[in-house]
């Protein structure tokens, strides 16, 4: 995927499904794309114990779907990752027990979480109250 990815300058929204795809290098890729504003990786789109989000990718990015990822245990944000993200949207990702770092998301308006697992949630919470008291957060 990586080799013609950059040929992807104009693209929008972007939707992945079962395309199990592996650790940083295919995340690095599309997160050089400068025009990727909605980002949805669901039913095991990413193979991966962890989704590491490095400085400066997705510059455009305003919604950040995660739905159906199995394995994947962390989510980390580095500085100045996102920085448009409005949205952060998280459904049946049931091994998820950690997000690293929210508080990098300055321009975060809204998290949903839905079916996640009782630590996740009480973590988002945790966070949201101490940093980012001006997020929407929903959680069914």
């Amino acid at each position: 995927m990586t080799a013609w990815i950059h040929l992807l300058q104009n693209l929008s929204k972007l939707t992945l499904e079962r395309s199990e795809l592996k650790q940083d290098d295919a995340l690095q890729a599309l997160g050089v794309l400068p025009n990727l504003a909605v980002l949805r990786l669901n039913h095991y789109s990413f193979d991966g114990r962890q989704l590491h989000f490095q400085n400066s990718s997705f510059p455009s990015l305003v919604v950040l779907e995660l739905c159906w990822l199995q394995n994947v245990k962390l989510m980390m944000f580095e500085e100045d990752a996102m920085c448009r993200l409005e949205l952060l949207q998280l459904s049946m990702c049931s091994d998820l027990r950690e997000i690293s770092r929210l508080q990098v998301l300055t321009s975060l308006r809204e998290i949903r979480l839905g079916g996640m697992h009782k630590k996740l949630k009480e973590e988002v919470q945790r966070q949201v109250a101490e940093h980012l008291k001006h997020v929407r957060l929903s959680i069914t």
